[in-house]
């Protein structure tokens, strides 16, 4: 068996680069050379979440190694949570305020010459506190990655304007008065303009809270700044003012929006000149485009999170529809996600799908988030309770879809508040169980209706395809999804939800007797999808003449 240690210090040196903490610190109790090659990798990469813990880390990275050198300097990842300013036992009005040991994070930082990755929480009152830890950030010449946030725009001085940065992703979350208020904590675009115009290396951009209550100056007599490397721009709980950064980038390919609701500045619709074609555009809510729509230009991925609704009592009034129809002819998306309840269920529906295939000729991949449609409480002991889906091979014919996921959620239990006695409770859990059975009943039927409806599909998605087991406690079944019960919540940004049990992906073929379905894993199915939504105006348009387009995919 090969020994290790018997290979070259170059080849070495390059396994253990990979390494950092606990596993770091492992190889290097393997033997003393061993701990000579890896022992500068336990303090690579290091979170901080308690006052007590910093002290600890102030200790140990400023103590130094063998070599002489302080542990900080081999310091390349560093994360400061809020939990870092937690008093200890009193509570306070505002959580995560002691700053105290703020000084303890500037001596760190002076010292961690190879810093590579920076985030900060409570970020401005520590620099306040500390005037050292704004010289500290400055002499960091290897940043590639910083995430600062509680910030106003005096935080923005501790970058040097005058030097080119090596920077290429940033995150700032500007400060907000019912978390931590920063005093004369102005939100302004010109500021954080200077800091991009020194960030030539930057291709990834995220503000939050970010709302400047004006837009740029616009002066004829001056030439505007231009960032042609920032390739990645999100704006969320922003105004619009904040969106005149976009037309500074003439190279953006992706643009994620959402506004804050409780601002109060005016929302009006911003004009200028149209902005670049964007490979994604994702907005939080339809009524976010209002201000801007005017300025978009094509669009290959669309994803409005926020459920649509065109009737008199919805969100959105009836002659929206119109506007919305006009937003996603414009627009022209090759993948498109969309989240609804029900489907055809109201006039607005209706019109929508049978004028979708006018307004939408380039689209290849549909994704949607299907609720129950809105209906009066009489109606909720319907056993027919998901029949609506039967009206997706109504709505979709006329597309000509290559890959189309649907997803409908799982039954879940009515909060326990909303139950006045156990009659009623029994009869809440009934109706719920009844209707996970219907859901269940019309998902598995819906692939071979969906595949004989659409002509042109080559992929098909659906979940949730596991059984809700609270639901369904005297089903025998029950058993053989006990093993996806435990499945690892993680937030997904586009969806809005924490997780899927199930999602089921197959590949449509033609055999012996016609459309197949096979089954293949979502690795696979997801691939497929993101190879379509990327397709080209060429090969939208052949993939229209021809059905065997996508067959080297099969």
């Amino acid at each position: 068996m090969l020994n290790l240690l018997s290979l070259n210090d170059d080849v070495l040196l390059s396994i253990v680069a990979h390494l950092h903490g606990q596993d770091a610190l492992n190889v290097s109790l393997t033997a003393k050379r061993s701990y000579a090659l890896a022992g500068h990798r336990i303090p690579s990469h290091i979170r901080c979440s308690s006052p007590l813990q910093l002290r600890r880390l102030h200790a140990y990275l400023l103590s130094t190694l063998p070599n002489g050198a302080p542990r900080a300097a081999f310091l390349e990842h560093f994360v400061i949570d809020a939990s870092t300013f937690e008093y200890p036992d009193e509570e306070t009005f505002y959580y995560a305020s002691d700053f105290s040991d703020a000084p303890l994070i500037g001596d760190i930082l002076l010292q961690a010459h190879n810093l590579r990755e920076l985030s900060v929480e409570r970020f401005h009152p520590c620099l306040e506190l500390d005037p050292q830890i704004g010289e500290a950030v400055r002499s960091l010449y290897s940043l590639v990655n910083v995430r600062l946030f509680t910030v106003a725009d005096s935080t923005l001085a501790v970058f040097d304007p005058s030097r080119n940065h090596h920077i290429a992703r940033l995150t700032l979350s500007y400060h907000l008065e019912e978390d931590f208020p920063v005093e004369n904590g102005t939100k302004s675009l010109q500021p954080l303009i200077s800091l991009l115009s020194s960030c030539h290396h930057l291709h990834t951009v995220k503000l939050w809270n970010f709302t400047p209550k004006t837009g740029l100056s616009r002066d004829d007599t001056l030439p505007m700044p231009s960032f042609p490397s920032i390739r990645y721009l999100r704006v969320c709980a922003a105004s619009e003012p904040a969106l005149d950064l976009v037309e500074l980038c003439p190279n953006l390919s992706t643009l994620v929006v959402s506004f804050d609701e409780g601002s109060d500045i005016e929302r009006i619709v911003r004009e200028g000149s149209k902005w670049p074609a964007l490979r994604r555009l994702m907005v939080l809510q339809y009524e976010d485009v209002l201000s801007f729509h005017e300025r978009l230009n094509s669009v290959n991925q669309l994803q409005i999170s926020g459920s649509l609704h065109f009737d008199p009592d919805g969100i959105l009034p009836v002659d929206s529809l119109h506007h919305f129809l006009a937003f996603l002819r414009n627009t022209s998306p090759v993948g498109l996600f969309m989240c609804m309840h029900g489907c055809m269920e109201t006039d607005g529906q209706k019109a929508l799908w049978n004028d979708f295939p006018r307004v939408v000729p380039r689209l290849r991949s549909l994704e949607l988030q299907l609720h129950p449609p809105l209906m009066a409480e009489s109606d909720n002991d319907n056993l027919d309770y998901y029949s609506w889906l039967d009206k997706l091979t109504v709505a979709l014919p006329s597309l000509p879809l290559l890959c189309l996921r649907v997803l409908v959620f799982q039954e879940e239990i009515p909060p326990m508040w909303s139950w006045d006695g156990a009659e009623e409770q029994n009869v809440a859990l009934r109706l719920a169980r009844e209707r996970e059975a219907s859901r269940m009943q019309k998902l598995a039927a819906l692939p071979n209706q969906l595949v004989r409806a659409l002509p042109s599909l080559r992929y098909l998605s659906l979940g949730d395809t596991a059984p809700n087991a609270s639901r369904l406690v005297d089903n025998p079944s029950t058993s053989i999804i006990r093993a996806e019960d435990n499945v690892l919540t993680q937030w997904d940004k586009l969806r809005r939800t924490h997780s899927v049990k199930k999602q089921s992906w197959w590949r449509i073929v033609i055999g012996p007797y016609g459309k197949e379905l096979v089954a293949i894993s979502e690795e696979e199915g997801e691939e497929a999808q993101h190879l379509i939504k990327i397709m080209t105006d060429s090969e939208t348009t052949h993939t229209t003449t021809s059905p065997s387009a996508f067959a080297h995919m099969r």
